[in-house]
């Protein structure tokens, strides 16, 4: 790639601290213009710091960021906006009450006009295949769909720098393509981007180069040529990566009696049709689907949420039918969305976030017992490896805020969990802590129902995995013919080409 000599981005010995909580200090960082550059880091890294920074949100109390021949002072959008820099952020920041368009109206106008964004948009639903219309309601799109949105934006605007904060695209299929495409068009256009994560397996054949956070002042940057996952992982955690095998207990319970049966399924919003299946105790059921199948419709509609048009939830345990949240509830069945941030409280503790799902338990005499919420809280958040109990959940990384939320459901004796993409923004160790808490979960006689669009997740931990297609299941894949490949060729198979010998 042909670069620039000069850089577009500089920073010198940067440093930034939250109260007596030192995030980074001394931080230097060149970024050429025009290249892909990922910062890579484990959860609360610093990763989302620097991106609030970048962004215009927060100044930095040393240090200097220069933009070209110009320092940059952020601490307000004005700034940011003046050096053409854009944010694709961690929690998608769209009007869910709003059209796809009217939000991308909003975020444009100030660089084109309506007729001009309308044609742009036309033409991005065509380039990169997008199947939801301009006139959608946000709030009917999944979390990937808003992401595509998110992409969309950017690519009317065309900002000179590009900030992208972990955006949890996935790393299969059609997903990865329009990534891929995206990425292209950045390059044509001699766009910066700068894309924060915490994923190791895309980075190889994506970035330019990558700058590893391992700690508040250590910090490795490569060049492509440089780049080899295990030494990244390595790096990353300054020890040998736990491998992800996703083992589940080898006496874990064989699936027994039903716990919920779904007869004929269909949502008033026809994103569902006529789905049918039974979930067992001990089982771990998986739902696989490419953007637009209807994944997060299905796991929505489980907890009564989205409204069903006819068919029926049947809870076996108590002989009811589900038709609402309150309901699905009272059948201890517990949900984990994509977006952890709409199911906290985010200005409580730790502790206070795990016990608020049963405060009867933590209670003498109607008051809440400070000594025994503590004690229980403290359990859970050891099991997540979770420290500093005592700061607000707001502070914490997103990865963080969904064990907790996960932790919640435990305490609850929940029956069921419902977990739409759990570790999706999750880093490598976090996600062997959950997958170790489903296996201990579902060995008691609890089920797992697991929406997810990492394929070699489904398959590691699945017993079977139900496969979605324009709101149909369209197959059923169970062990021993389980596989991350068998999965991908079922919902990519009129989309994508597979090989038996290619790397999915």
């Amino acid at each position: 790639m042909d670069l620039k000599t000069h850089s577009s981005i500089f920073f010198r010995n940067m440093s930034f601290s939250f109260t007596d909580q030192t995030i980074f200090t001394d931080f230097n960082l060149e970024i050429l213009p025009g290249e892909v550059h990922y910062l890579l880091g484990q959860n609360a890294a610093g990763k989302s710091t620097l991106v609030r920074i970048l962004s215009g949100l927060l100044p930095f109390q040393n240090g200097t960021i220069t933009i070209g021949d110009t320092v940059y002072h952020p601490g307000a959008l004005i700034p940011a906006k003046k050096h053409r820099i854009h944010t694709i952020r961690q929690n998608v920041g769209l009007f869910d009450n709003m059209t796809v368009f009217d939000n991308i109206y909003v975020y444009c106008m100030d660089a084109r006009s309506q007729k001009s964004i309308r044609s742009l948009a036309m033409k991005f639903l065509d380039e990169f295949q997008v199947s939801f219309e301009l006139d959608t309601f946000v709030s009917a799109l999944s979390l990937a769909e808003k992401q595509l949105v998110e992409m969309m934006i950017a690519y009317i605007i065309m900002p000179d720098i590009l900030i992208w904060d972990d955006g949890g695209f996935d790393i299969h299929g059609i997903h990865m393509h329009q990534f891929n495409l995206f990425l292209n068009k950045l390059k044509q256009e001699k766009i910066t981007l700068l894309y924060f994560s915490h994923q190791i397996s895309e980075i190889v054949s994506l970035a330019d180069r990558i700058t590893i956070i391992c700690g508040k002042d250590r910090y490795l940057t490569l060049d492509q040529s440089d780049l080899n996952t295990k030494d990244i992982a390595s790096y990353m955690y300054g020890t040998n990566i736990r491998k992800l095998a996703y083992p589940r207990f080898p006496g874990h319970s064989v699936p027994c009696e039903d716990l919920l049966t779904v007869t004929d399924l269909t949502t008033r919003n026809h994103t569902l049709s006529g789905i049918s299946f039974t979930l067992h105790a001990g089982e771990i059921l998986g739902i696989a689907g490419a953007a637009g199948s209807g994944r997060t419709q299905l796991t929505q509609a489980l907890i009564g949420v989205n409204p069903l048009k006819r068919g029926t939830i049947y809870s076996h345990s108590s002989g009811s039918l589900i038709f609402n949240p309150a309901q699905a509830a009272n059948e201890h069945i517990g949900y984990i969305s994509d977006e952890p941030q709409k199911n906290i409280f985010p200005a409580m503790v730790p502790t206070s976030n795990i016990t608020i799902s049963d405060l009867n338990a933590v209670s003498d005499l109607s008051f809440v017992n400070g000594q025994k919420e503590l004690k229980i809280g403290n359990h859970y958040l050891a099991l997540l490896n979770i420290s500093e109990a005592d700061k607000p959940l707001h502070k914490f990384s997103f990865g963080e805020q969904q064990k907790i939320i996960l932790a919640r459901l435990l305490f609850s004796n929940t029956r069921i969990i419902v977990a739409d993409e759990p570790t999706k923004i999750l880093d490598s160790y976090s996600k062997v802590d959950i997958y170790n808490l489903f296996n201990s979960y579902v060995s008691k006689r609890n089920a797992l129902l697991l929406c997810s669009s990492d394929f070699s997740e489904l398959a590691g931990m699945c017993d079977r995995v139900l496969i979605l297609q324009d709101g149909k299941i369209s197959a059923e894949l169970c062990k021993p013919q389980l596989s991350e490949y068998a999965i991908a060729m079922s919902v990519y198979q009129e989309k994508l080409k597979f090989s038996e010998t290619s790397t999915i």
